[in-house]
């Protein structure tokens, strides 16, 4: 149960990651005030973890960590294949998760 509970929290991260790297890309180029973006985001539905520290997560990655992050829904992809669980969100947060955590 230690490893399906690990690979249920991977995908909700990396889809949140998604998600995170979706809007704020949106509301930057639409020329939001990113500060207050994130404030706003802060006392919102929106608010996550990951919302919270977007900024010093992305000063932190490398090409080792995005690696990782794709790589570690590889398994959560064949658990869901094994239970009949379809995850497309899943594999689209894979396909997309380096682009969204490539340093700027």
């Amino acid at each position: 149960m230690g490893t399906v509970t690990k690979i249920a929290q991977q995908i909700m991260t990396c889809i949140t990651i998604l998600a995170v790297g979706d809007g704020l890309q949106v509301a930057e180029r639409a020329g939001v005030d990113l500060d207050a973006f994130e404030q706003l985001v802060r006392v919102s539905a929106g608010q996550s973890h990951i919302a919270d520290h977007w900024r010093e997560m992305l000063r932190r990655m490398d090409a080792r960590t995005i690696e990782l992050f794709y790589e570690g829904l590889r398994p959560a992809l064949s658990v869901g294949h094994e239970l009949g669980v379809p995850l497309p969100g899943t594999a689209l947060a894979q396909q997309l998760i380096a682009q969204h955590l490539a340093p700027c």
